[in-house]
C-alpha cells in the first residue's frame, strides 16, 4: 500500500483524491493540508479525508511522501520548506514561473532533497501508445512533432519524449502570439452560460538541431470541443495524425489505429487520472529504489525552454 498526504486544495489535489479512492488497494491519503478555511469546509463537505490546518501534525500521519499541489507561483518555495521538513515530495508543475525564480531556487536547493515532478502528459495511455509506435521503428528517423494538446511546459516535455530529446540540449526557439475570439462554454467545473471572449493562439518553432517541435496551443482547447486538440509525428517512412498511423511496407502504403496503452483497467479513470496514479506509483518506487522517473532538473528546464515561447 502506498501512502501519501496532500498539501493544497487546488484543482489538481482533487485528482489525487479521485485516483486514491478509485483504486483503494494501491493508495491511501493520510491527509490534507489546507491553510484556507473555506477550502477546509469544501473538502471536508465532499471527501471523507483527514483535514489539517498545521503541516506539523499532517506530516505526524507518517505519509510515505507528500504531494505538493500549491498555487504555481508558490511550487519551488514549497519544495523547498517540506523538503527541510524532512519528507520526500511529488511536486505538481511547474518547475518554476520566471528565469529569476528558478535561479534563486537552484542557488539554494540541496542535492540530497528526494523530489519528483509530476509530469503526466507522456504517461498518459495514448500518449504511450504513440511512443510504443515510434520506437517499434515503422515511421523510420522521427524528427518533427506538431502538438496543439497541452500548454508551455507540458508540450516541452511531451516534444522531448517523442523525439527523444534529454534535458542537457539546449533547443532555438522562435514565437509568436494570434488573437483568438470564440465562444467560451465549458470550463473546468463543467458547461458554464456561453460567452464570447478574446483569448490567444501561441504559437512556436522549437528547434533541437534536425529535430523540430511545433507548438500550436489556446488554453480553451482543454475543454472546448470547437478548439479541438491534435497531435502529429513525422518520421521519414511514416507519421501518426490523430491517432492514425499511416506508413510505407515494402512499397505499400499501410494505415492503422493507435490503441492506447491502458494502465487501470475498469478503474473509471480518464487518462489523465491514469498518467497520475502511474506517478504515484513511480514515486513509491523511486523513494525504494532510487531511480528517478521526473527529476526536477527535467521539470527545470521544461520550464526554461516554455518561458522563451
Amino acid at each position: 500500500m502506498i501512502s501519501f498526504a496532500v498539501v493544497g486544495g487546488g484543482w489538481r489535489s482533487e485528482f489525487y483524491i479521485r485516483v486514491a479512492n478509485a483504486l483503494p488497494h494501491l493508495f491511501s491519503i493520510t491527509g490534507i493540508y489546507l491553510r484556507n478555511e473555506k477550502t477546509q469546509a469544501e473538502f471536508s463537505n465532499k471527501y471523507s479525508i483527514k483535514i489539517f490546518d498545521n503541516l506539523e501534525k499532517m506530516l505526524e500521519t507518517k505519509p510515505d511522501f507528500v504531494v505538493s499541489c500549491v498555487n504555481k507561483g508558490h511550487i519551488l518555495n514549497e519544495i523547498e520548506l517540506l523538503c527541510q521538513n524532512g519528507v520526500a515530495v511529488l511536486s505538481e508543475t511547474p518547475a518554476g514561473i520566471s528565469n529569476q525564480q528558478i535561479n534563486k531556487f537552484k542557488e539554494n536547493y540541496n542535492k540530497e532533497y528526494k523530489v519528483q515532478v509530476a509530469e503526466q502528459f507522456h504517461l498518459m495511455p495514448t500518449n504511450k501508445a504513440i511512443k510504443a509506435v515510434i520506437n517499434s521503428g515503422v515511421l523510420g528517423e522521427v524528427n518533427y512533432v506538431s502538438l496543439s494538446c497541452c500548454h508551455d511546459y507540458h508540450a516541452i516535455s511531451l516534444m522531448r519524449f517523442f523525439l527523444d530529446i534529454n534535458e542537457n540540449e539546449i533547443p532555438t526557439v522562435q514565437g509568436f502570439t494570434l488573437s483568438d475570439s470564440l465562444t467560451r462554454y465549458n470550463g473546468r467545473y463543467g458547461d458554464i452560460e456561453p460567452e464570447r471572449i478574446n483569448s490567444e493562439q501561441k504559437i512556436a518553432l522549437i528547434k533541437w538541431g534536425k529535430r523540430v517541435g511545433i507548438y500550436n496551443f489556446n488554453k480553451e482547447q482543454y475543454f472546448s470541443q470547437i478548439r479541438q486538440k491534435s497531435i502529429t509525428v513525422r518520421g521519414t517512412n511514416g507519421e501518426i495524425q490523430n491517432g492514425i498511423c499511416t506508413y510505407l511496407e515494402n512499397g505499400k502504403i499501410k494505415s492503422f489505429k493507435l490503441k492506447a496503452l491502458e494502465g487501470f483497467e475498469n478503474s473509471g479513470l480518464n487518462e489523465d487520472e491514469q498518467a497520475i496514479a502511474e506517478c504515484l506509483i513511480k514515486m513509491d518506487n523511486y523513494l525504494k529504489t532510487g531511480e528517478a522517473f521526473y527529476p526536477l532538473s527535467k521539470a527545470i528546464s521544461d520550464s526554461e525552454i516554455s518561458l522563451l515561447i
